[in-house]
C-alpha cells in the first residue's frame, strides 16, 4: 500500500507542476542544480543531524510516509516536496527531484528529453522502467559511489530523476 501511495505522491507532483524554489541561479541556468556530491551544503553520506545543519535552502523537516522506521526523507520546509533526501540508517542516501528548477550540474532538468539527455551523458544506458515498460529510464554512473536515474513521463521526456548512493539509487519506490 505504501508503494503505491509514494508512486501516486511523485506522479500527482509531477503532473501538478512543482514548488519554486528562490535561491541563486545555479551554472546550468536553471535556479538550482545537483551533483555527485549532494545538494545545498547536503552530501550523500551525512547523517541527519548534519544535513539539517548544514542545508542553505530553508528548514529540512522529517517526513514519514509509514510509521517512523529507518527509512524516511527531509522535506525542504515541510511544503516543497519537489526536492526530497531519503534517508536510510540515518545518513542521506538520495535525494529526489521532480522542482523543475532544478537541473543536474550538466543541465539535465524535468522537461528534458532523454535523448538530449543522453547527448550530455555519453556514458549512459538505458534500462526499462519499473513502473511504466516500454518506457525507459536513463542511468548515469556519475562517480564510484554515485548514479543519476532519469525517468520519462511523456514519450522520452523526464519527468522525475532520483541522484545518490547504490543501493538507495535503485530503489523505485524509495523507501516504500
Amino acid at each position: 500500500m505504501n508503494k503505491i501511495l509514494f508512486t501516486i505522491f511523485i506522479l500527482t507532483l509531477s503532473s501538478f507542476g512543482t514548488a519554486s524554489a528562490s535561491v541563486s541561479e545555479g551554472r546550468s541556468g536553471h535556479i538550482e542544480y545537483v551533483d555527485e556530491n549532494g545538494y545545498g551544503g547536503v552530501t550523500f553520506g551525512m547523517s541527519t543531524k548534519e544535513a539539517k545543519s548544514s542545508f542553505t535552502r530553508g528548514e529540512l523537516i522529517e517526513e514519514y510516509w509509514d510509521e517512523p522506521n529507518t527509512c524516511y526523507y527531509l522535506c525542504v520546509d515541510g511544503t516543497n516536496c519537489g526536492v526530497v533526501f531519503m534517508v536510510v540508517d540515518d545518513t542521506v542516501q538520495r535525494l529526489d527531484v521532480v522542482d523543475d528548477n532544478i537541473s543536474t550540474k550538466s543541465g539535465v532538468s524535468i522537461g528534458t528529453t532523454l535523448g538530449d539527455a543522453e547527448k550530455i551523458y555519453r556514458h549512459s544506458e538505458r534500462k526499462p522502467n519499473f513502473y511504466t515498460y516500454p518506457e525507459e529510464d536513463l542511468v548515469v554512473r556519475l562517480s564510484d559511489k554515485v548514479s543519476v536515474i532519469f525517468e520519462q513521463g511523456k514519450p522520452d521526456i523526464i519527468n522525475f530523476f532520483r541522484i545518490g548512493l547504490e543501493p538507495a539509487i535503485n530503489f523505485p519506490e524509495g523507501c516504500s
